[in-house]
């Protein structure tokens, strides 16, 4: 089984159980606190160890 290094939203409403509107809020408080660090920022993904 190959797991994709980045999440997306689908993946974020399966791990954490939420709706898809709170999926897309959580990716971008993430990737807020990426950008601020110095990350590139990937739009509707996540890195999935952070």
């Amino acid at each position: 089984m190959k797991t994709n290094y980045m999440m997306t939203v689908d993946d974020v409403m399966e791990e954490l159980g939420v709706k898809r509107s709170k999926a897309y809020s959580i990716l971008k408080q993430l990737n807020a606190e990426l950008a601020k660090e110095g990350y590139v920022a990937v739009r509707g993904k996540i890195p999935r160890p952070y």
